[in-house]
């Protein structure tokens, strides 16, 4: 009896350390696995946080390029009227300007810009009272669109209708100082560059026909014009 009970002992307590060993191996797997699944979860999120980053970045570089591209062809185009009117308003070493060109032609000058240019919603150029040509005068009472008659003062636009067509009118209010409920000033595609004598890229501001956007300004003494190409512009100061 006395060797049954010792061999029931073992086996009672063979059992229970076996059962002991299998209970450990089951928690240690539950463990393990719960572990392995959050390491492999982390690792999953990490690589496909890792991955939407590169793609977001990817395509913010993909639209900042684009929209450096949309601006950059007004503001050459702008570049480019603004040059032209440095040569006007400039005088050569005979005193007389670089460039002679009468109003009309210059007016023509900016429709050609919007003609050749489809994506451009208009283009303007507008000078100071009586700074080009210093003949605001001779233009009192004119029919020729673009010139403010009131006083002669040459402020010509060109625009792009819905539907395609060119229209030309005159800029008005282009030393409107109030602010709109956008929070940007009535004239701001005008003022903003003829006050900081730089470059300027501007709310959107609705204006008829087209929106303003960028500026850039040219100095002659003290006078000021402006050029404008679809959302930009460009003054002209002297």
């Amino acid at each position: 009896m006395k060797f049954k009970s010792i061999q029931f002992s073992v086996a009672a307590l063979a059992g229970a350390i076996v059962l002991s060993v299998v209970a450990a191996l089951v928690l240690y797997a539950l463990f393990s696995g719960a572990r392995t699944q959050d390491m492999v979860q982390q690792r999953t999120q990490a690589q496909f946080e890792q991955v939407i980053e590169q793609r977001l970045t990817s395509l913010a570089q993909t639209q900042v390029s684009q929209i450096q591209r949309e601006l950059e062809a007004p503001l050459l185009i702008a570049g480019g009227l603004v040059r032209v009117n440095a040569l006007i308003g400039t005088p050569g070493a005979d005193g007389q300007p670089q460039l002679s060109l009468s109003r009309e032609q210059l007016i023509s000058l900016i429709k050609e810009n919007v003609a050749r240019n489809p994506k451009i919603l208009g283009t303007y150029i507008g000078w100071e009272k009586n700074a080009l040509d210093h003949n605001d005068a001779a233009y009192l009472d004119t029919p020729v669109v673009g010139i403010d008659a009131s006083n002669g003062r040459f402020l010509p636009w060109w625009f792009r209708n819905e539907d395609g067509s060119l229209g030309l009118d005159k800029l008005v209010d282009v030393d409107d100082q109030k602010t709109l409920s956008t929070g940007v000033r009535a004239s701001e595609y005008y003022l903003c560059s003829k006050e900081t004598k730089k470059s300027c890229v501007i709310d959107p501001a609705p204006y008829k026909s087209a929106t303003r956007s960028s500026c850039s300004p040219l100095s002659l003494n003290r006078s000021c014009s402006t050029a404008h190409s679809r959302a930009s512009s460009a003054p002209t100061c002297r």
